[in-house]
């Protein structure tokens, strides 16, 4: 998970009647365009969900990503958007700048977030999280991989609890940009987590709640996958097995609407989705520039050569005037015994993650776009 923050700002009324309309024509837009897909009882396309802010239900990008971080192993990149104060408890009192920055922590433990200063944040590191060694060795390294991720600015020490700071992505855009989360990689699993080849019955319930006909006949009769195949069935659900990535959300500018995506399964909805998000081909330019800088600067990385990729996301950022993408969330990122092209297809033992394929079909999405 990644920690960005926008800074607190004048912004349109989220209650106007312009914004409304904004948020409901995009919603319109993506509808018609799958029309022909299957629809859920309400008429919307089972593979777009769309929550929306009222009395009884606030719902905004992050918590949809908190969910995605419960429902799937990888963890969702969560955001810090401005609304009341949040602190770790006996921190020491924020700066000035910060008095005028508030946050609320939305998902991940209570305590695990704090603004570090006017440009970066705080993240706090679980026992099992390799993204320390990740940005040690990337920060002192000439490792071009260094490149492409947010910097970084040493590891903090507070309350016997450990934590990274790291560059706040969201510094120097508008008050209120576009935001887009792509999981990236053909799995997002790593391979010790599914050696254990006993079957659960839980999964199976898990399984056939999505899709009672997913088990095959074997697994109905004994009431039971193993997790490697409920994992699978997992991937499956999403564009990840196909396209070696998926989108998990976006925000729009000036909403506190967002569409979940993280079910979009095909190539044609994949399109449309990246359609909305960049409406310009302008900006389609730009961002297609900054993911073959990304794909470039990867291939010759030593380090991403070594090493299993598992749950990073690619985190998209764009406002009226420019973009970015950056690869973010390096908890589940591993030594390999070998080296990896990150193209080839995985199975158990060769480690492989899919992490190129899944870049190269993006960027082959979006120069078709065009």
């Amino acid at each position: 998970m990644f920690l960005v923050s926008l800074i607190t700002q004048a912004a349109p009324d989220p209650n106007s009647g312009e914004i409304n309309s904004m948020s409901s024509d995009l919603f319109q837009c993506i509808a018609n365009a799958s029309s022909a897909k299957k629809k859920t009882t309400n008429g919307t396309p089972s593979w777009l969900k769309f929550k929306s802010k009222s009395a009884d239900q606030k719902m905004d990008l992050v918590q949809v990503l908190a969910i995605n971080a419960l429902e799937l192993t990888a963890p969702a990149a969560f955001f810090l958007r401005p609304s009341i104060t949040c602190s770790i408890p006996n921190s020491p009192p924020p700066t000035d700048s910060f008095n005028r920055r508030p946050f609320i922590q939305v998902s991940g433990h209570p305590g695990s977030l704090a603004p570090a200063g006017p440009h970066t944040l705080w993240k706090k590191q679980t026992d099992t999280s390799t993204e320390i060694e990740v940005y040690e060795y990337l920060s002192t390294s000439e490792d071009p991989m260094r490149n492409v991720i947010p910097k970084y600015h040493g590891k903090r020490l507070w309350n016997e609890d450990i934590f990274l700071e790291l560059e706040d992505l969201l510094d120097g855009f508008g008050p209120s940009p576009a935001i887009m989360d792509i999981k990236m990689g053909s799995r997002t699993f790593l391979e010790n987590e599914v050696t254990n080849i006993k079957a659960r019955n839980d999964l199976y319930q898990k399984m056939v709640k999505v899709d009672p006909q997913a088990p095959t006949p074997e697994e109905h009769d004994a009431g039971a996958v193993t997790k490697l195949r409920y994992m699978k069935f997992r991937e499956e659900q999403s564009s990840t097995s196909l396209l070696s990535f998926r989108i998990e959300a976006i925000q729009f500018p000036y909403s506190n609407n967002i569409i979940d995506v993280k079910t979009a399964k095909s190539e044609c909805h994949v399109g449309e989705i990246l359609d909305k998000f960049l409406p310009c081909s302008e900006m389609k330019s730009m961002l297609l520039e900054r993911l073959k800088f990304i794909k470039s600067t990867l291939e010759k990385s030593k380090f991403f050569m070594h090493h299993e990729i598992i749950g990073s996301s690619l985190l998209i950022i764009h406002d009226a005037t420019k973009i970015s993408a950056h690869l973010i969330d390096f908890a589940k990122s591993v030594k390999s015994p070998t080296n990896l092209s990150h193209f080839v297809q995985w199975e158990m033992g060769n480690h492989e993650d899919g992490y190129l394929h899944g870049l190269s079909n993006l960027i082959r999405i979006l120069e078709s776009k065009q």
